[in-house]
């Protein structure tokens, strides 16, 4: 595999049960993922020549989808690391449904594996990162924003300033995945309330799934009127 996750194998220590293989409990010999699990992986990449840059779904030669030209994102690009399918999936679900904070560094490490290619560019310059907030009452019952998480151990990796996701309101409404696509663009309008200051800055919102994206771009929008210069969106995975 040569060099190809030599950021995550400097994080074997972190994970719990190493050397076995978090997914499949398979002898690991680095990385707390085996090399059978981490090859699966690197099968579900995408990257921007068959994604669409606006919303991440399947686009031929990387090209704006229609629905982007003709209703544009408020966010400038969204960039999804890999496939939204088993192993990704089996190790989100873990990470976040199972209570499996131990998997942040592997995850992280992930993206930065597979980062957006526009990440290094300039417009980056004076960024601000975000992670997904969470509404008081989902934190609560949750116990940890994974979102949040993943934000801390990529922001030690790039060196990063965070803003808080506690310092954006969010109103408690039914959980996403319960919804279909309509209903999901009605939950989500006029939940978030910004209580920083984002003006004329770069931010780069930090989720671990993205579907539909009607979440991320209520928050680009009210971002945006707060006075944000831009706004970028990072995840680690989104279906196809």
């Amino acid at each position: 595999m040569g060099n190809r996750l030599s950021w995550l194998a400097n994080i074997e220590r972190a994970i719990i049960g190493a050397p076995y293989c978090v997914l499949c409990h398979e002898t690991s010999s680095s990385l707390g993922l085996c090399a059978g699990c981490l090859n699966d992986m690197q099968i579900l990449r995408l990257d921007e020549n068959q994604t669409c840059p606006g919303c991440a779904r399947l686009s031929l030669h990387g090209v704006l989808c229609g629905h982007c030209q003709t209703h544009p994102p408020p966010t400038v690009a969204l960039f999804a690391s890999y496939a939204y399918q088993p192993p990704i999936s089996t190790l989100l679900y873990a990470y976040k449904h199972q209570h499996q904070a131990v998997l942040t560094p592997v995850i992280a490490a992930l993206m930065v594996e597979h980062a957006p290619p526009w990440l290094g560019a300039e417009v980056i310059d004076e960024i601000l990162v975000l992670p997904m907030p969470l509404s008081r009452k989902r934190l609560s019952m949750r116990g940890f924003n994974q979102s949040g998480l993943l934000v801390d151990a990529l922001a030690k990796h790039y060196c990063w300033p965070v803003l808080s996701p506690l310092r954006i309101g969010r109103i408690h409404r039914a959980a996403q995945s319960t919804l279909k696509q309509a209903e999901r663009l009605r939950n989500v309008r006029g939940i978030f309330k910004i209580n920083a200051d984002v003006k004329n800055r770069n931010v780069l919102l930090i989720d671990d799934v993205v579907t539909t994206g009607a979440t991320i771009a209520e928050l680009a929008q009210a971002l945006k009127k707060a006075g944000a210069r831009s706004v970028w969106a990072w995840a680690l995975a989104r279906p196809l």
